[in-house]
C-alpha cells in the first residue's frame, strides 16, 4: 500500500475500539496495537480524525487513551468537536419544530415507535424508551414539552422493526422527514439528522479546512452510518465484520474477527513498516 494519505478518518465503536457490550459502562479500552499504530501515523505527520455517531462529550472520554486530541466528527456529523478543549465548534442540528413534526408523523402511522434525542448539550427520551444512555444529564418525558431546542440526533426505535425497515417506512411517509438524513449503526436504533448532515459531509468540511484533497483521505468504518465518509474518501476501508453493504463500498476489507485488522492497515502507511515489508 503506497501512502499518499494525509488524513485518516476512523469510526470509534467496532473500529478503533471494541464494541461496547454495555452502553451504560465506561467503554472498552483500545488495544495496545491500535494505540501504537495511531502514534505512528501521527508521528509521521498524518492527521487523524475520529468520526463517530457518539456526541462529542462521549467521544472525548472514549478517545482519552488513543492519543487523538484535535477536531472530531461527532453525532454522525451533527457536531464538529474540539477534543482538546471539550467544546463543540460547529453544529448542524435539527430544529426542535422539525423534530416534533417527525415524531408526530411517525407516530400517526407507527404508534409503537419510541423516541429519544442526544447531542453534547444533553439527552432526552420518552418514558417508554428502554435503552440506557451512557451518562447524564437525562431528561425523561413527553417530547412535545421537552423538545424545545435544536438537537443533534433524533433517535427512533420500534419493537418489531429494525432500523433499515423503520427508515424505509419513514422515507415512504415523506412530509416532515423528507430530505432528512436517516442512518444507523450496529444497534436497533434509527438516527434522524438535519438535511445534508452526515459523517461524510463533516469529513469533507474538515479536509477542506486542512487543505487535504479527497484522494489523500482514508476512511475506516464498520456500519451504515460510515457509508458517506467511505464514499468521500479516496481510500475506503471496512472492518471484516461490517455489513455486506459497507464491505462492498470499501476498497479494502480487514480480516474477519481480526481485532488488530485496523492496526494492520494503519501500520502499512508507515515508512518504517513498508521498508521492513509489512507486519504479520
Amino acid at each position: 500500500m503506497s501512502c499518499g494519505i494525509r488524513l485518516i478518518a476512523a469510526d470509534l465503536d467496532g473500529t478503533l475500539l471494541p464494541h461496547a457490550r454495555d452502553p451504560s459502562a465506561p467503554g472498552p479500552a483500545p488495544s495496545a496495537r491500535v494505540r501504537a499504530a495511531l502514534r505512528g501515523v501521527l508521528d509521521a505527520g498524518i492527521h487523524v480524525v475520529v468520526a463517530t455517531g457518539r456526541p462529542g462529550r462521549q467521544a472525548r472520554r472514549l478517545t482519552a487513551g488513543l492519543g487523538v486530541h484535535d477536531l472530531a466528527v461527532c453525532a454522525n456529523g451533527a457536531e464538529i468537536y474540539d477534543l482538546r478543549a471539550g467544546a463543540v465548534v460547529r453544529r448542524s442540528f435539527l430544529s426542535a419544530a422539525g423534530a416534533r413534526e417527525v415524531i408526530a408523523q411517525v407516530r400517526a402511522s407507527m404508534p409503537e415507535a419510541v423516541f429519544a434525542w442526544e447531542d453534547s448539550d444533553g439527552i432526552g427520551h420518552e418514558t417508554r424508551w428502554n435503552t440506557p444512555f451512557v451518562e447524564p444529564p437525562v431528561e425523561v418525558g413527553d417530547p412535545a414539552g421537552l423538545l424545545n431546542r435544536p438537537i443533534g440526533k433524533l433517535l427512533a426505535r420500534h419493537p418489531d422493526l429494525g432500523p433499515a425497515e423503520l427508515a424505509a417506512r419513514v422515507r415512504a411517509g415523506g412530509g416532515a422527514a423528507d430530505g432528512l438524513t436517516l442512518t444507523w449503526s450496529t444497534g436497533p436504533i434509527l438516527e434522524i439528522l438535519a438535511r445534508g448532515t452526515s459523517k461524510g459531509a463533516a469529513l469533507e468540511s474538515l479536509a477542506r479546512r486542512l487543505g487535504v484533497a479527497a484522494d489523500e483521505v482514508m476512511a475506516i468504518g464498520d456500519a451504515p452510518n460510515d457509508l458517506s465518509m467511505l464514499a468521500f474518501a479516496g481510500r475506503a476501508v471496512a472492518t471484516g465484520d461490517a455489513p455486506s453493504a459497507v464491505r462492498a463500498a470499501a476498497d479494502l476489507v480487514t480480516g474477519p474477527d481480526d481485532p488488530d485488522g485496523v492496526a494492520r492497515v494503519l501500520e502499512r502507511l508507515l515508512p518504517w513498516e513498508r521498508s521492513q515489508g509489512g507486519s504479520s
